[in-house]
């Protein structure tokens, strides 16, 4: 099967469609709210096992009364046991900074996950560090820069797209990309939408070597994987 990575996992979807797929996937995430509902998932992955109420305290914006206390179940399909990837706790950029990890995967797949790296040059080196030559980036997302809950590293360079993509390009051919409007964490049913710009775009690895990265064992948190 190819291998797909998946840093910034978020809650963990992405690298589980990619794995019900037929691809042999695994992710990483370093906020550890977005980590432990991956471990929740695992564990409590009964379709519609779950319900919150996410909106409750939005008061604001709200078209009819009980809007904000609505109930929300989760998750909406069954997750049956070893179906959920495994997920490792951590920065990508140092959990992936080991020579073990040179050239192991087919595809590296980021959603919302370029921007949360206190160093986006490291990321990309990364990125080129784990990709095979003649593997694929996919990504999508916007360039908002959330490094907040990195409070050790504060904020990093924030990057436009032509500033991004020139350093993506160091180390990868981009084939394909666009600008796609997206919704982010959107309350349906609220009179207020934040909607970004995102960057789309494909790219396959050339012979280049990722200087630096891999010199040493990987640092920073960790924790055991998820999944099987």
């Amino acid at each position: 099967k190819p291998k797909v990575l998946c840093p910034g996992a978020n809650l963990g979807r992405l690298p589980f469609e990619a794995q019900r797929r037929g691809y042999e996937c695994s992710g990483c995430e370093s906020r550890v709210l977005h980590y432990f509902v991956c471990e929740f998932l695992k564990q409590n992955g009964g379709k519609d096992a779950t319900t919150i109420q996410p909106f409750v305290l939005n008061t604001c914006n709200r078209f009819k009364r009980e809007d904000h206390v609505r109930p929300t179940p989760f998750p909406e399909l069954e997750i049956t046991a070893g179906s959920f990837p495994s997920i490792r706790y951590g920065d990508f950029t140092r959990l992936y900074d080991d020579a073990a990890e040179r050239a192991q995967y087919d595809a590296l797949v980021t959603s919302f996950a370029v921007d949360t790296s206190p160093s986006i040059f490291r990321f990309v080196r990364t990125a080129a560090h784990v990709v095979r030559e003649g593997g694929i980036w996919a990504n999508f997302g916007p360039l908002a820069y959330d490094t907040e809950h990195d409070e050790a590293h504060g904020r990093g360079l924030e990057l436009s797209w032509e500033e991004l993509r020139y350093a993506v390009s160091q180390f990868f051919e981009v084939k394909e990309e666009a600008f796609v409007d997206a919704l982010s964490a959107s309350n349906g049913r609220s009179m207020m939408q934040i909607q970004y710009s995102c960057i789309f775009f494909s790219a396959v690895r050339n012979g280049k070597p990722a200087l630096g990265i891999g010199c040493g064992s990987p640092s920073g948190p960790s924790a055991p994987a998820t999944g099987s």
